[in-house]
């Protein structure tokens, strides 16, 4: 019903469960698009849906205390003007105010295509990662083969680098029970050892069936 609405996207960033199931692979060939989990284990990969699922906690905890219709907050809440930007949600989706309980002049609720609004936007994104650079430090790009450890329930096991996935700063792993997962870099530190040989168990020509995500 979304795309019935609001067209198909041509790329769906999303969370692995039930994203990265047959049936929506399957849904996503059908419709034309291309579907993008977020690394398994990491949830700042997808940082966006998690500020997201914040911002709906703090609304609903507001609604009881407060006991107000959750509906009533949506709308103001995709009435208020995006910070960092001077345009709200439905300005951006409907090149409009919508009406609320609140008194507003008619003329503020006219039909206006927003402009520059990707200018800003990349401005905002820019600041951000301005700050977020000074304390950052760049990960380190691992290759087919390489010996690293991994870090599994707090826990630094060895492992060795299948290949790079499709996903920025992810790889496809090998440990040391043969499982093959995705993880991102974050949890990947290079090793001295010699660990090519561990958990050889699975066929190379069988790595994508048994794909293991945990």
């Amino acid at each position: 019903s979304l795309f019935a609405t609001h067209g198909i996207p041509k790329i769906l960033i999303c969370d692995n469960v039930p994203f990265g199931s047959y049936e929506c692979t399957k849904f996503s060939k059908e419709w034309n698009f291309e579907i993008r989990t977020s690394s398994p284990r990491y949830p700042q990969s997808n940082g966006q849906a998690e500020r997201a699922v914040q911002t709906a906690e703090r609304i609903l905890k507001k609604c009881k205390f407060a006991n107000i219709d959750i509906e009533v907050a949506l709308l103001e809440y995709r009435n208020c003007p995006i910070t960092g930007l001077h345009v709200s949600p439905s300005q951006l989706l409907f090149s409009r105010r919508l009406r609320t309980k609140i008194p507003t002049h008619t003329k503020l609720l006219t039909p206006k295509v927003q402009e520059n609004v990707s200018v800003e936007l990349e401005n905002r994104q820019n600041k951000y990662k301005h700050y977020y650079d000074r304390m950052a430090q760049p990960r380190k790009e691992f290759n087919k083969g390489d010996s690293v450890t991994i870090c599994k329930n707090r826990v630094w096991e060895p492992a060795t680098i299948i290949k790079k996935h499709d996903a920025p700063r992810s790889y496809l792993v090998r440990d040391s029970e043969g499982s093959i997962l995705r993880r991102n870099s974050s949890v990947l530190r290079a090793s001295q050892n010699d660990y090519s040989d561990i958990g050889k168990t699975v066929p190379q020509n069988e790595i994508d069936e048994n794909l293991v995500e945990k």
